[in-house]
């Protein structure tokens, strides 16, 4: 089931950051507290709930969070990893390791989309 992520969420989006962010081996040889406090990484999620912010959890049978993805934008003098342009947000999706493969990542983009598109 996929749901919005509220403010009460940003602790387990924390650790989908983790998730994301720990594809790079460079990430995993210095840990998550200090990949998590770079301030590269940390943009995607510090002062969460900025307008324009938008993200959703995969919850499982019993309502637990399995994942989380969301967007935001940034302007160019703060831009990420991904950066385009101030008005094309850059996307953040995790999903813990015992719930991959089995469409949850799918099922968060579909969200995410469905939501840009109704917002413009």
């Amino acid at each position: 089931m996929i749901r919005p992520a509220t403010p009460d969420d940003v602790p387990f989006m924390w650790d989908m950051l983790w998730e994301a962010a720990a594809i790079s081996d460079d990430m995993k040889a210095i840990g998550k507290a200090t990949a998590l406090g770079r301030i590269e990484v940390a943009r995607y999620l510090r002062e969460w709930g900025r307008p324009g912010d938008t993200g959703v959890l995969t919850v499982n049978e019993q309502n637990e969070p399995i994942g989380a993805a969301w967007y935001r934008v940034f302007r160019e003098g703060n831009a990420g990893y991904g950066f385009i342009a101030e008005d094309i947000p850059e996307l953040t999706i995790g999903v813990l390791e015992t719930a991959r493969g089995k469409g949850a990542g799918k099922a968060m983009l579909d969200a995410l989309l469905d939501r840009a598109k109704a917002s413009g």
